[in-house]
């Protein structure tokens, strides 16, 4: 823990701990997982406090339960989405001395989020301190920290991207014009992998390349190190852009390269990039589509599984998707699995999360809809009975890129949610649950593509969108509380299995994998569409063990 006399020689009463790296990033190599050293909670979004005498961490609901399980009981922890839980601004407020001073690191804090805890602060006569050093990097012995990974880089063919990088350069300098900018600085480690059609390995299950870029409206400057480059990637760079080792520049991200831009200089504008990315070209969207259904073959084994051997598999497949880049795609499934008889309270949870999934996939709406709307639609099965779940039930998937990508989010209550608007092309995932603590969990997750419905006319003139659902792994039959879904679900749940046996089923034989294509027929059995009577309840159980329900996701890389 940071003593007392770390503190005090920087002469603050209270250090910030965030959970990124230099770049932001929302998964980070484990030499950058200070948070979870400090605390023990190995999720991937929280902040951690820790004044002279107190330490306390803040995280949403996506990580309640697991951060409750992880920390000691010398931490507080603040869950934040519940009533009466103070926002760190304002416990910060009741719990430090006037002119008590937060000392924050500006290489690993967000440019917007120090100016809102500035901001928030205001008024009080807290300050907040830039140490140009992390605190934590002091206290973590070397023996105990992982080494910093600088594995090499690749390039990723036009035929895997569909656009060249100097064709993505130019349409961002276009951006750029509109915005009045004569030149970028680009931190975000996807936005750099897209721009310049470049991937790495520096960032465990995200093809990323620890590197900066700085685009003007005739250069590009890449800063990175210089050793992860070998000589193909030099010669495709060459030919568009200056490279410089990344040690001839001061080190830093947000916050901290604000501040080293003259203030007259500034022009604080979101990256154009994020928009530019998020709408895939008709190349991505095939091998988004094509990767969700190697995806789904992967998944359907076939194997009866033990606990046990199910950690073990999915270690292992874990590694194999950190270390194969042969077939490219960004996936993201989560499906619930079963061993032993389910309680009625159990299927009936399943089941609503199921026709949230259903009802969004079958959404069709205005262009100008907000993201947030579609939301509704997810949880109204559940909240007929007084239920919900904390987390988003969607966010934007990357082609080849990361598992969370902007401008992305669908959750009612996001500020960015009820501003975003969703386009042609772009990928999301479709992720309901519900988790009752101490008992059981629920979670079910496709990825949708925003699709044109031109033959629909709005009378505003505003065109009608769809989603065209791009995940192909089966549901769980014996969870099924069939009795709960209408004519119309049925029929939706009966043209997935058919698209399953179809698309996966095709995969599963080219692959002579016999087992997984018989444990994949067997779960997507047709079910009539009429009538109360629940034919999954006679399926065999696979495995009986224990009443414990298993969250499986995957991503494929």
């Amino acid at each position: 823990m940071i003593s007392e006399t770390d503190l005090g020689t920087h002469a603050i009463q209270a250090y910030l701990v965030t959970s990124g790296d230099e770049h932001q990033s929302t998964e980070v190599e484990a030499y950058e997982k200070r948070r979870q050293y400090i605390s023990g909670f190995s999720g991937s979004y929280g902040d951690a406090l820790i004044t002279l005498s107190k330490a306390a961490l803040w995280t949403d609901g996506r990580y309640h339960l697991q951060a409750d399980e992880q920390i000691d009981c010398n931490w507080l922890l603040f869950r934040e989405g519940h009533r009466h839980v103070p926002k760190m601004s304002q416990w910060l407020k009741e719990h430090l001395p006037k002119g008590g001073r937060i000392g924050l690191n500006p290489k690993l804090v967000s440019e917007y989020k120090w100016n809102k805890l500035k901001s928030e602060l205001k008024g009080s006569s807290l300050e907040l301190v830039a140490l140009n050093v992390s605190l934590i990097d002091f206290i973590w012995p070397n023996n105990e920290r992982s080494k910093r990974q600088n594995k090499a880089s690749f390039v990723v063919g036009i035929e895997y991207t569909g656009k060249s990088y100097t064709t993505k350069i130019n349409e961002t300098r276009t951006e750029m014009v509109k915005l009045g900018a004569d030149a970028m600085v680009v931190t975000s480690l996807d936005e750099i992998a897209w721009l310049l059609n470049i991937r790495g390995r520096d960032v465990p299950f995200s093809p990323f390349l620890r590197s900066y870029v700085i685009l003007d409206m005739r250069n590009i400057f890449l800063y990175v190190n210089i050793s992860q480059l070998n000589d193909q990637t030099k010669e495709y760079l060459h030919s568009g852009s200056t490279i410089v080792e990344k040690d001839s520049v001061i080190e830093g991200a947000s916050h901290a390269i604000y501040e080293h831009i003259f203030a007259d200089r500034r022009l604080p504008r979101q990256s154009p990039i994020i928009y530019l990315k998020a709408v895939k070209n008709s190349v991505e969207i095939k091998g988004m589509q094509d990767a969700n259904i190697r995806d789904a073959a992967a998944i359907a084994s076939g194997e009866v599984l033990t606990e046990q051997d199910l950690v073990q598999y999915l270690d292992e497949y874990r590694y194999e998707q950190y270390t194969s880049f042969g077939n490219r795609g960004t996936t993201v499934v989560t499906r619930t699995v079963h061993f032993g008889d389910p309680t009625d309270d159990m299927r009936e949870a399943y089941t609503r999360v199921l026709i949230g999934m259903i009802e969004l996939s079958t959404l069709t709406f205005p262009s100008n809809m907000k993201m947030a709307v579609a939301d509704a639609l997810a949880r109204a099965s559940l909240w007929e009975i007084g239920l919900d779940f904390e987390q988003e039930t969607g966010h934007g998937v990357g082609a080849f890129l990361g598992t969370h990508e902007s401008p992305i989010m669908v959750h009612f209550d996001s500020e960015i949610s009820r501003q975003q608007t969703f386009k042609p092309g772009y990928f999301l995932s479709n992720a309901p649950g519900f988790y009752r603590e101490g008992d059981f969990g629920v979670r079910l997750e496709n990825m949708l593509e925003v699709v044109e419905k031109a033959w629909l006319k709005h009378t505003s003139g505003h065109t009608f969108l769809g989603f065209r659902t791009v995940t192909f792994v089966p549901f769980e039959p014996k969870l099924t509380k069939l009795s709960l879904l209408s004519t119309q679900q049925r029929r939706w749940l009966n043209k997935y299995n058919e698209d399953v046996r179809q698309l996966v089923g095709s995969e599963l034989k080219k692959q002579n994998r016999m087992n997984g294509f018989y444990w994949m027929m067997e779960k997507t059995k047709y079910i009539p569409e009429y009538g109360h009577s629940n034919i999954f309840a006679s399926n065999p159980l696979l495995l009986i063990l224990s009443n414990t329900a298993i969250l499986i996701k995957t991503f494929i890389f």
